[in-house]
């Protein structure tokens, strides 16, 4: 079985990277967090087990990690927040 080794490519922001979202792109942003969601469980379900651990050792070295691989407990968190106030 070949194991992927994981690349990354880090996206340099844009000029309006500092505007906050607005009431027009609230709704936008939390459809496209639900989708990534469940992009990312779907990826999950079928990564290996030592894919899964290269994961966590990137996001690990970028200060991203969180209670899991995923952060999907604090991603679901922020979704239900933002389902609510909708």
């Amino acid at each position: 079985m070949t194991v992927l080794t994981p690349t990354r490519e880090h996206a340099t922001p844009g000029a309006n990277s500092h505007k906050k979202p607005t009431a027009q792109t609230a709704p936008a942003l939390l459809h496209e967090l639900q989708n990534a969601h469940l992009i990312i469980r779907n990826a999950l379900a079928v990564m290996t087990v030592r894919q899964k651990a290269a994961w966590a050792q990137l996001n690990q070295s970028d200060k991203v990690d969180g209670e899991g691989v995923t952060r999907a407990n604090e991603r679901a968190l922020v979704i239900r927040r933002a389902q609510e106030a909708a």
